[in-house]
């Protein structure tokens, strides 16, 4: 059931149905892999060493770049609610804002350093001229009804 679970959470589970041999089928020796499935690929690695007990702390650091904004929301609200069930705490580096409604806090880095306003959060930080405001103008996010909800993410999965 764990593995199944982190397939699920890590949206692979299709993709290793077609496998020619599931799970026993190894990668790379014929079997060619996108740098999307890569990432979902790693995405399972550590939810399952989470579902191992072997920690309860997940670090992402860009690891869903590859991925499209909604699938990125997609993957990382499943493995939120995977963390919830463990008690755990997800760290994620983002380069595209899109998704980060999902999270409790944000902070917003710039040169190695917390930006001025750059720090709440995400509804927070909307208000005003912030640096996550700015960045998320930037992103082409001009109001919130463009970012990807939760909401729209649970009907989904």
């Amino acid at each position: 059931p764990v593995l199944t679970e982190v397939l699920v959470v890590s949206r692979l589970q299709n993709w290793v149905c077609r496998l020619p041999q599931g799970l026993d089928t190894v990668v790379g020796e014929g079997v060619e892999v996108s740098r999307a499935v890569a990432q979902l690929m790693g995405l399972a690695r550590a939810m399952l060493r989470l579902h191992q007990q072997r920690s309860r702390l997940l670090v992402l650091d860009c690891a869903l770049d590859a991925l499209d904004p909604e699938s990125e929301a997609l993957a990382l609200e499943l493995c939120f609610r995977s963390l919830r069930r463990i008690d755990g705490t997800a760290v994620v580096a983002l380069r595209r804002p899109h998704s980060t409604t999902l999270f409790h806090a944000v902070c917003v880095l710039e040169s190695g350093k917390i930006a001025t306003g750059g720090y709440g959060r995400p509804s927070d930080l909307l208000r005003g001229s912030t640096a996550f405001h700015i960045m998320m103008k930037e992103a082409g996010l001009s109001n919130t009804g463009q970012m990807i909800r939760p909401s729209k993410i649970k009907a989904q999965a």
